[in-house]
């Protein structure tokens, strides 16, 4: 889809863990791209495999209920930061859809997935050795 710049665009926010800020700085720094920007280049590098990180253990619900992971999370893994991102309104159309067509919990659920999967993979050792 080809969106019109002149169209304007929408500020938001989203937390996410300290060790993918790392990388989203880096990679901001390196490419000069924005974190809006970063955040297209990792859902669309992740969109077949979302499903999977957004849920790495699987999930229970989705029709009846709402879904949700299998294994509760019960501590904090990582620490995390905030992050403020400027996107056109019709990327927020494509984020917001996709929360609802993949059973997100919310556009920062689904973006961490994003970022996550696209900086480290889905191997959780090596996100843990960062």
């Amino acid at each position: 889809m080809v969106t019109d710049p002149d169209s304007g665009g929408k500020s938001s926010s989203v937390r996410v863990p300290a060790k993918c800020h790392a990388k989203l700085e880096q990679l901001r720094e390196q490419t000069g791209m924005t974190n809006g920007q970063i955040f297209i280049v990792a859902i669309e590098a992740t969109h077949d495999r979302l499903p999977e990180l957004l849920y790495p253990g699987g999930r229970i619900g989705g029709g009846l209920f709402a879904p949700r992971g299998i294994r509760a999370k019960t501590s904090r893994d990582d620490a995390e930061t905030q992050v403020t991102y400027r996107l056109f309104k019709a990327d927020f159309d494509v984020i917001d859809q996709l929360v609802i067509d993949l059973a997100a919990k919310s556009r920062s659920h689904l973006i961490t997935a994003a970022l996550t999967g696209y900086f480290f993979g889905d191997d959780e050792r090596t996100q843990a050795a960062e």
